[in-house]
C-alpha cells in the first residue's frame, strides 16, 4: 500500500513539473554590449528553452547589457525586449516572440470648399494633397472636397491653377472643415508651371482634359477674346469642319457624336455663324473639360466625346464690369452681390455688328441683277447663385443664342433671256430669304452636403434648340410695260427639338482610396417639323400690284409633325487608388430608351480607365468605353448646319453604339509635355441622309430616306506641349 502511495506522488511530482511554464524558470544570466538576437540565443541556450523569433524584429544597431542572479526567464526577457515592438508568450515548453501589430490611428475627414478670394467664384479640379503620406484629392465642379487622413498631425497643400498655394498644419483628433480662399498668383502672367513632383500631371486620371482659361485668352480669333472650340482644334484628334467652319469632329466621329453642355444641359448647336465663334464665350467660362471617348461613367448619350463646360457663378465679394468691343462682335459683362457673400448674380451679353459691313463681305453682282445679304447673332448668360446655408446653395442659370441670316435678291432681264422675238419683253424677279436657329438652355440645381463624405446634387433642366427657314419669290412678266403674269411662290419649314429633365448626382468620399460617383436621370424629348409651300400664279393682275412682304405669309404651317421619347439612365464609378503609382477608374453605366413606336432600347455601358505612374515624369494609361447614342442627326452635308434635323431611334433607326480601345504614354517635366495615344473605335447603326433628300418635307423616319452603316477609325497621335514666358 505504502508503494503504490509513493508511486502517485511521484507521478504528481512529474505532471506539475512538465506543467510548470518555462517564463517562470530561474537561472544566472549575463550579458555584455550584444545584439538583441545574439542575447536571446545565448538565453535560450543558457535556460534549455527553445526561444523562437525572426531576426527581422531588431534593429542590429541596438545593444543590450544585463546581468542577474536566480531570476525567471520572464523578468529576464522583459529586461532584454523593453522598448522593441514584441511581445512573447509561452508554447507548452518554448517560448515565442512575435511583433506586436501596429495599432491602427483612427481616421478623420477634412472637408470644405475651395474659392477665389476676390470673387467668390468656387474653384473646379483644385488639388488637395499632403506630402508626407502621399494622399491627396481634387475638388467637385462645384468645390468641394474630401479628404480622409490618419490621427495626428499633418500639413495639407490647397493649390490652383493660377493661385498661390496654401500651407497649413492641422492636428486631426476629429473630423475638421476648411473653407479657403486661394489667392491668384503674381507671377502667372510670367510664366506657367506644369508640372510639380509632388503633384504632377502623370499622377491624375483626367486631369489633362482640363482647359485653362488663361489658354483661351490667348488663343488668337476673330473679334475678341479667345473661342473654346478653336483652342479644342488644336487638340489630337480633334478636326474642324470644312475650312475651319462648322462643327467638330472627334476620332472619326460626326458631329452629332459629341455632346456639348453648359452647366451639364445639352446644347444641340454650339456654334454662331456657321462656326466662326462657338456659343461658349470665354468670359463666360469657369471650367471646361474635354473627354475624347475615354470618358468616365456619369457621363452619356452620345459616342465620340463630352465636352463639359462650367459658367462663373458671380462676384459675391464686389461689382465689377466690362466693355469689350471687337472687330466682328462686342460684349457687355456686370455682375456683383445682391447680397454680400450670400446672393450673386451673372451676366454677359455678346452681339454681332456685322450687318454695317455686308458689303464689305458680299460682293454686289455687276449688271443689272442685285444680291445683298446680312448676318447677325447674338447670345446672353445669366446665373443667380443663393447660398441659404453651410449644406445648401441654389444656382438658376440661363443661356440664349440666336443667329439669323436674311437674303435679298432682285434680277432683271431683257426678252425673259429667252424670247429674242419680243424685243419688248422683260422679266423681273424678287427673293426674300429669313434663316433664323437659337439655343435656349434653362438649369435650376440645388447642392447639398449631408456630411463630410457626402454630397449631392439635383438639376432641373431644360434645353431647346430651334430652327425656322422662310423663301418667298415673286417673278414677273412685263410686256410693254403691262404686266402679263404675275407668280408667288412661299416656302416655309421649322424643325425643333426641346428637352426637359432632371437628373440627381452623388459625390462619396469614403476615403483616400475611393472616389464614387452614382446618379440617375430622366430626361423627356419632343420633336416638332412643320412646312408649307404656297405657289400663286396670276394672270394680267390688277395695277398697281402691292408687293407681298414675309410677315404675311409665315406661321402658316400646313403639316405639322410631332413625336416624343423618353430618356432614363443610371450610373456607378468609383475612381480607385489601387496603389500610389497606379490609379484606376471603374463604372457602369445604364440607359432605356422609349420612342414614338412605343418601343424601348436598352443598354449596359462598362467604362474602364487605369494609369500607372512609373516616376515622376513617366506615366502610361489604358482604356476600354461602351458608349451608346439613342438620338441621331439627318444631314446632307454632313457639316453641321442648322437645316439639320434631329430625330430618336425607332425600330427603322436602332441606337447607335460604340466600343472604344485607347492607350497613352506621357513624359512631363515642368518645361513641356510629350504625349503619344493610340485608338481603335467600332462603331454600329450609324445612318446617313441619302444624296437624293434634299427638300425639307422629305426629312421623315423610314428607310427611304437614310442609310444604314457601321464604321471604325484608329489612330496614332502625338502632342508636344510647352509653355513660354510672356513676351510682351
Amino acid at each position: 500500500m505504502k508503494q503504490n502511495i509513493s508511486i502517485i506522488l511521484f507521478l504528481f511530482f512529474v505532471i506539475f513539473l512538465n506543467a510548470q511554464s518555462p517564463l517562470e524558470k530561474r537561472i544566472d544570466f549575463a550579458v555584455q554590449q550584444v545584439q538583441i538576437k545574439n542575447a536571446l540565443r545565448q538565453l535560450s541556450l543558457k535556460s534549455e528553452v527553445n526561444i523562437a523569433f525572426s531576426s527581422n524584429f531588431f534593429s542590429q544597431k541596438k545593444r543590450v547589457s544585463l546581468e542577474v542572479k536566480n531570476e525567471t526567464i520572464d523578468h529576464i526577457l522583459f529586461q532584454i525586449l523593453q522598448n522593441t515592438n514584441v511581445e512573447y508568450k509561452a508554447v507548452g515548453q518554448q517560448i515565442v516572440i512575435t511583433s506586436i501589430p501596429p495599432k491602427e490611428k483612427k481616421l478623420f475627414t477634412i472637408s470644405g470648399y475651395l474659392e477665389d478670394i476676390e470673387s467668390g467664384e468656387r474653384l473646379i479640379s483644385a488639388t488637395i494633397y499632403c506630402p508626407r503620406l502621399g494622399e491627396a484629392t481634387t475638388t467637385n465642379e462645384y468645390g468641394f472636397y474630401s479628404l480622409t487622413l490618419p490621427e495626428g498631425e499633418v500639413e495639407v497643400v490647397f493649390k490652383y491653377f493660377g493661385c498661390d498655394e496654401v500651407f497649413e498644419k492641422i492636428n486631426l483628433n476629429k473630423d475638421v472643415e476648411r473653407n479657403l480662399a486661394l489667392k491668384s498668383s503674381l507671377a502667372l502672367s510670367e510664366v506657367v508651371v506644369l508640372g510639380n513632383k509632388k503633384r504632377s500631371k502623370t499622377e491624375l486620371l483626367y486631369d489633362d482634359n482640363d482647359e485653362s482659361i488663361e489658354k483661351l485668352k490667348a488663343m488668337p480669333t476673330l473679334g475678341r477674346g479667345g473661342d473654346l472650340i478653336k483652342q479644342l482644334n488644336f487638340l489630337t484628334g480633334v478636326e474642324s469642319g470644312v475650312e475651319g467652319l462648322g462643327g467638330m469632329f472627334v476620332r472619326g466621329g460626326n458631329i452629332d457624336q459629341n455632346l456639348t453642355m453648359i452647366d451639364g444641359v445639352n446644347i444641340y448647336n454650339p456654334s454662331h455663324l456657321l462656326g466662326l465663334f462657338s456659343v461658349y464665350n470665354y468670359n463666360t467660362i469657369k471650367s471646361a473639360k474635354l473627354y475624347k471617348g475615354d470618358f468616365p461613367a456619369r457621363y452619356g448619350g452620345r459616342i465620340s466625346s463630352v465636352l463639359d463646360v462650367r459658367t462663373k457663378d458671380g462676384n459675391i465679394r464686389k461689382y465689377h464690369g466690362e466693355i469689350a468691343p471687337g472687330l466682328l462682335s462686342s460684349r457687355l459683362t456686370f455682375e456683383g452681390p445682391i447680397l454680400k457673400n450670400k446672393l450673386a448674380f451673372f451676366i454677359n451679353s455678346r452681339f454681332s455688328h456685322i450687318v454695317p459691313l455686308s458689303d464689305v463681305l458680299f460682293v454686289t453682282l455687276g449688271g443689272e441683277n442685285d444680291l445683298k445679304l446680312k448676318i447677325r447673332f447674338y447670345d446672353i448668360n445669366a446665373k443667380i447663385h443663393y447660398s441659404s446655408t453651410k449644406r445648401n446653395k441654389f444656382f438658376l442659370s440661363f443661356y440664349a443664342g440666336k443667329d439669323a441670316f436674311f437674303g435679298k435678291q432682285k434680277e432683271q432681264g431683257q426678252n425673259g433671256g429667252q424670247i429674242d422675238s419680243f424685243p419688248n419683253f422683260r422679266f423681273e424677279f424678287d427673293q426674300n430669304l429669313e434663316i433664323k436657329w437659337g439655343n435656349d438652355v434653362l438649369s435650376f440645381r440645388w447642392n447639398h452636403l449631408f456630411n463630410n463624405q457626402l454630397f449631392s446634387n439635383t438639376t432641373f433642366t431644360y434645353s431647346q434648340f430651334k430652327f425656322g427657314f422662310a423663301d418667298l419669290e415673286t417673278s414677273q412678266y412685263i410686256f410693254n410695260d403691262t404686266i402679263t403674269d404675275y407668280s408667288i411662290t412661299f416656302l416655309e419649314y421649322q424643325n425643333y427639338i426641346t428637352d426637359l429633365g432632371l437628373k440627381i448626382d452623388f459625390d462619396f468620399i469614403p476615403s483616400t482610396k475611393h472616389y464614387i460617383r452614382f446618379g440617375l436621370g430622366v430626361v423627356g424629348h419632343q420633336f416638332g417639323t412643320g412646312n408649307t409651300s404656297k405657289t400663286t400664279d396670276i394672270e394680267m393682275p390688277p395695277i398697281p400690284i402691292v408687293p407681298p412682304s414675309l410677315k404675311e405669309y409665315k406661321n402658316q404651317f400646313e403639316e405639322d409633325v410631332f413625336y416624343s421619347a423618353i430618356d432614363l439612365d443610371g450610373y456607378v464609378e468609383d475612381e480607385i487608388k489601387v496603389s500610389k503609382s497606379l490609379k484606376a477608374n471603374v463604372g457602369l453605366r445604364f440607359s432605356l430608351f422609349g420612342g414614338q413606336d412605343n418601343r424601348w432600347y436598352g443598354s449596359v455601358q462598362p467604362r474602364l480607365k487605369i494609369k500607372k505612374t512609373f516616376s515622376s515624369f513617366w506615366s502610361a494609361g489604358a482604356s476600354v468605353t461602351r458608349t451608346t447614342q439613342n438620338l441621331h442627326l439627318l444631314t446632307s452635308s454632313g457639316l453641321g448646319l442648322p437645316i439639320d434635323v434631329w430625330i430618336p431611334s425607332a425600330e427603322e433607326i436602332r441606337p447607335q453604339t460604340a466600343w472604344q480601345i485607347a492607350t497613352s504614354l506621357q513624359y512631363e517635366r515642368p518645361s513641356f509635355t510629350f504625349k503619344v495615344e493610340s485608338f481603335y473605335k467600332k462603331m454600329n447603326r450609324l445612318i446617313f441622309l441619302k444624296e437624293s433628300i434634299f427638300k425639307y418635307e422629305e426629312l421623315t423616319i423610314s428607310d427611304s430616306t437614310f442609310i444604314k452603316g457601321a464604321g471604325q477609325s484608329y489612330g496614332l497621335e502625338f502632342s508636344l506641349e510647352k509653355e513660354f514666358k510672356k513676351i510682351y
